[in-house]
């Protein structure tokens, strides 16, 4: 699998720091944001593979991230709802907004996000 870029979304600056690592030891480029407006003008200018994005989140959320994403046009991403929120309303309204999957963070460990990569990417 050759490197891609992946953009990390969560207000947790710890775990965007370990996922970082983790992808970043894997052979990929990552760039993390704590905040939607700092996840969107990453975006713009490195237009990444792969976006990993959290739901609970200050000032704007999961949804307000894809909703603005999508209206952005940009090439079509990966994008990766990892959240600790099982709501079925969630999970639904965010792949109506264009997520790929939604992923519950609980059963996903730092390096099962490669794996998740892999399989979404491949």
């Amino acid at each position: 699998m050759s490197a891609m870029k992946i953009l990390v979304i969560d207000d947790e600056q710890v775990l965007t720091e370990v996922y970082s690592q983790v992808l970043e030891k894997a052979g990929h480029k990552a760039f993390v944001a704590n905040r939607v407006t700092d996840a969107l003008e990453i975006a713009q200018k490195e237009e990444p593979d792969v976006i990993f994005v959290d739901m609970l989140m200050p000032e704007q959320d999961g949804i307000d991230f894809l909703k603005q994403y999508k209206a952005l046009k940009l090439p079509k991403a990966v994008i990766l709802v990892l959240s600790n929120i099982d709501n079925e309303q969630v999970v639904t309204a965010s792949k109506k907004l264009g997520a790929t999957d939604y992923l519950l963070k609980a059963d996903y460990s730092p390096y099962q996000i490669v794996d998740a990569v892999k399989k979404y990417t491949s």
